[in-house]
């Protein structure tokens, strides 16, 4: 600060100095802390302050505006209570991880749902939680998160690609192979009785032959509509390739029952399907197997093959159920 004065009969100013070094610093931080808030407030990720007892002491705009909630009724609440139920022991395992590492360990990371008001499903997200409670400046976990809506919808598309027919919606071979192993563990605990059907559709080739794919591909569907049609939901049904398909059947109460199924399939498929203007029929042939103690996925899924190839050589549009015999008689082409 400057003053003018006399001195000595001249003009002069009298000048008095004040070191501004702790004022500037305070100005800095606080305006460099006011930015970080901005930032953070603007962000489109969710970031969260959680203090060691899983309570919420500030969070982002983009928390507040994914969950449609005011600030203040986030901030003072436990996380746990943003989480769907299913989710919270995954969340309490994550953090349960990170208390156990500081913060030049790598972030621990859990995908959770978090919940709206009024909407029974949840958000799907994938928070990193990074532990900080050993730095002053925090004294706490900073949780960070994204929406992984899209991601686990294309893995779900993924997945469900990877083990269903795309023409008719049935399951693969990989998923039939993969049912009828758990199904047989699940009848090897519990005594009970699982049967295997293939089947194999009869004029397929000559429909394709004389009326082209199209045709045929409405055939498939056809039969995969017939099957879903006599069924039960407990039971599988799968599309193994080409014109054939299989059934598990579990938890019958008698095995008349298994023949009954195969006769409700053969009837349904007699019934002519009209195609544009043309009207196609193709029967099947039926071959099915019951499990008994310590047989493999593999002896069931041969023993019904050689059954079906049985009722076509014995005349098509026809059931027969396995026999030892077949082992011998008949060998699958």
């Amino acid at each position: 600060m400057g003053s003018p004065i006399a001195w000595f009969g001249e003009g002069s100013v009298l000048l008095c100095l004040r070191d501004l070094t702790d004022r500037r610093r305070f100005e800095f931080a606080h305006d460099a802390d006011a930015r970080f808030r901005a930032v953070v407030q603007n962000a489109a990720v969710v970031t969260m302050l959680v203090d060691p007892t899983g309570m919420v002491t500030s969070c982002s705009g983009a928390l507040t505006r994914l969950l449609g909630l005011d600030p203040e009724s986030i901030e003072g609440r436990s996380l746990e209570q943003l989480i769907d139920d299913a989710d919270r022991p995954a969340l309490v395992s994550a953090f349960r991880h990170a208390s156990e590492g500081s913060g030049s360990a790598a972030p621990v990371t859990v995908t959770v749902r978090l919940t709206r008001p009024g909407e029974r499903e949840g958000v799907p997200f994938e928070l990193a939680i990074v532990n900080l409670i050993d730095d002053p400046t925090v004294g706490g976990y900073i949780v960070s998160g994204h929406d992984v809506t899209d991601r686990i919808r294309l893995e779900e598309e993924l997945s469900y690609r990877a083990f269903h027919d795309s023409l008719t919606g049935l399951g693969n071979r990989a998923l039939f192979q993969n049912r009828l192993g758990h199904a047989l563990e699940r009848t090897e605990r519990t005594g009970g009785q699982l049967a295997v059907l293939f089947l194999d559709m009869d004029g397929l080739k000559q429909a394709n032959d004389r009326l082209g794919h199209a045709v045929g591909d409405a055939l498939l569907q056809s039969m995969a509509s017939v099957l879903v049609g006599c069924i039960r939901k407990a039971d599988t049904a799968a599309r193994l390739g080409g014109d054939e398909f299989a059934v598990i059947v579990e938890d019958f109460s008698h095995p008349g029952e298994v023949f009954a199924l195969a006769e409700r399939i053969l009837d349904e498929c007699r019934r002519p399907l009209s195609v544009g203007t043309d009207t196609v029929a193709a029967t099947v042939s039926i071959g099915f197997t019951f499990s008994k103690p310590g047989i493999t996925v593999d002896d069931l899924m041969s023993n019904a093959d050689r059954a079906m190839y049985t009722a076509k050589y014995r005349g098509k549009d026809r059931y027969e159920q396995f026999e030892e015999w077949m082992l011998a008689a008949v060998a699958p082409v």
